[in-house]
């Protein structure tokens, strides 16, 4: 593989201020996929430069960070859940706070339902009634039932007419008795349907992970898709970065690369999961997306800007 030239003293002085490195930042997102659906804050981004020799480079805050090689990039959770309500009601309580660890399954906040226990309470109730009615019609049915078999037995002791009716009145019991069973088990179904809702008061998180952000506190009024808090993941991490478009072309999906870090100090091993197929019109950059495992020195957090390179040299390695 041909080394690309050490990038020129023009090229190194190419600086781009704050707003634009925030719109480069914003591009990335897009161009790795990172763009958040309707209603969700935007991902986190990342400020993508061209690489060259001690380069210091602006990232959100203001705060230069230089790095002697590599592209700059920026350490992303690799999952993130927005938990939103699924009542419309008021939030009773938010149990966790922004930065604590939870895991899949526990519970993060509480809207209050106690509007739809007393609707439980009152479908109960009407249950009760219409079983009460039910049983009613199936005694009636069972008494009409007998008074036609005794009398069909001793036919010659009872007119045509009167068996007739009690045939009629029979027939009517039954249906009678059809449509109370229908009514139970409609209002069954409509209680089952509440109990199912009432369990969908507590937002659970569906995934470990950390607690990145609560956009509400207790007692704000929600609806059913309010977001209330966001989760990243702490299982895995990715790496976003922009490359050169003349040193993106020697990159390919699975090559290996490493991510370094200043604070903290750490390296971190990865693989090349995604290249943009074109230039970002507004960076004039291509920006790329890699899987990073388990690395050497303190664990990543989400956030951590660093340097990416190659692993089995390159044009970010050869500087």
């Amino acid at each position: 593989m041909e080394s690309t030239p050490t990038p020129t003293a023009g090229r190194a002085a190419r600086r781009r201020p704050l707003s634009a490195v925030i719109a480069v930042a914003a591009a990335a997102a897009a161009g790795c996929g990172g763009a958040a659906g309707p209603g969700e804050p935007p991902s986190p981004t990342v400020a993508g430069q061209p690489p060259a020799a001690s380069t210091a480079e602006l990232v959100p805050g203001g705060e230069p960070i230089v790095f002697e090689d590599g592209w700059v990039g920026v350490a992303l959770a690799s999952e993130e859940v927005v938990v939103g309500a699924e009542l419309d009601g008021q939030l009773r309580s938010i149990d966790v706070e922004v930065g604590r660890r939870v895991e899949a399954g526990q519970r993060l906040a509480t809207v209050d339902a106690r509007e739809l226990r007393e609707q439980i309470d009152q479908a109960r109730a009407s249950l009760a009634a219409l079983s009460a009615e039910h049983r009613r019609h199936e005694v009636e049915l069972d008494s009409l039932r007998e008074q036609v078999e005794r009398r069909q037995g001793y036919e010659e002791l009872y007119s045509v007419e009167e068996v007739a009716e009690l045939k009629s009145r029979r027939r009517a019991a039954a249906a009678a008795l059809d449509a109370a069973a229908a009514r139970v088990e409609q209002e069954q179904a409509y209680l089952e349907q509440l109990r199912g809702r009432i369990g969908r008061a507590e937002l659970v998180a569906p995934i470990a992970g950390t607690v990145a952000e609560r956009y509400l506190d207790p007692g704000a009024l929600v609806r059913p898709g309010t977001p209330v808090i966001r989760l990243i993941s702490s299982r895995s991490l990715i790496a976003r970065f922009a490359v050169p478009p003349e040193e993106a072309a020697a990159l390919s999906v699975g090559q290996p690369i490493e991510f370094r870090s200043r604070e903290p100090a750490a390296v971190v091993a990865g693989v090349l999961t995604h290249v943009a197929p074109d230039v970002d019109a507004a960076a004039q950059m291509v920006f790329a997306e890699a899987s990073l495992g388990p690395g050497a020195g303190p664990p990543l957090q989400p956030g951590t800007v660093g340097a990416v390179r190659p692993a089995n040299g390159g044009p970010a390695a050869s500087r």
